[in-house]
């Protein structure tokens, strides 16, 4: 959803934590209902558009016909920044591309894990190429070639990875590291993303592959493979990690 609509023409406002959007896009994108009336000090008039639901508001913002979309006050809008670390070594356009799908799917995914029934989730998605800096982000995920060329066994040499595995989480005393892996190929960045999101799962939930794997869903069949759509009960996993807070990250 925050890719529709950014897509829409939305755009986040860091200051009051709110999505800025024109009504008719908001409309189209059913989010009537999640619209309520900003603080005057915001708007130079404002107009009620239902008088049966004095929560929909048109806002007057700058002589711009617009709309606020507010998260409800008894309720905190979850929000992440996700480190995508390429250690694949491939250098290309097509690569970069490939890479902007995972990307925009990962952080469609995981939007969708945040969600609660008033929000909008905040997931704020990005690549690099080299470890990020302690504390830049909430959670680190790196793409690397293969299992052969595991970054977590890299680090934890005895680190122990299935022979089919299209990625793997590992915790090490306080710290957890997620991997996923370029090869074997998969067909589209829909299927690396859901692969990276399942990764995700473990980190945030902080449970292992006997404890996760057969709930179904993102968090995977009997096998361990991952599928979609998020269920309800992914998000009440994710969200539960989330609310513990997130582990140490490998960078």
């Amino acid at each position: 959803m925050q890719r529709r609509v950014k897509q829409a023409g939305g755009r986040w406002n860091s200051a009051k934590r709110v999505w800025e959007i024109y009504y008719d896009q908001a409309a189209a994108l059913g989010l009537k209902k999640r619209i309520v009336k900003p603080e005057v000090s915001d708007i130079k008039h404002y107009q009620v558009s239902d008088t049966r639901h004095s929560h929909l508001v048109a806002v007057i913002l700058r002589g711009i016909t617009m709309i606020h979309i507010f998260p409800r006050k008894d309720l905190t809008m979850p929000e992440i920044t996700v480190t995508l670390v390429d250690r694949t070594g491939v250098a290309s356009q097509s690569h970069e591309n490939f890479k902007a799908g995972i990307m925009h799917e990962l952080e469609d995914i995981l939007g969708d894990l945040l969600y609660s029934n008033s929000d909008i989730t905040v997931v704020n998605a990005r690549w690099v190429s080299q470890s990020p800096a302690a504390g830049d982000q909430d959670l680190v995920i790196h793409w690397v070639p293969d299992r052969d060329h595991s970054y977590l066994r890299q680090i934890w040499p005895s680190t122990v990875i299935a022979q089919n595995a299209g990625g793997h989480t590992h915790q090490h005393g306080n710290t957890t590291g997620s991997e996923f892996y370029r090869i074997p190929k998969l067909k589209t960045t829909g299927d690396y993303a859901k692969i990276a999101a399942h990764e995700a799962m473990h980190n945030i939930t902080g449970l292992n592959n006997r404890q996760l794997h057969g709930q179904l869903g993102l968090a995977g069949d009997a096998g361990g493979t991952p599928h979609l759509p998020v269920t309800p009960n992914d998000r009440t996993l994710t969200q539960a990690g989330m609310q513990r807070g997130l582990p140490n990250q490998l960078l």
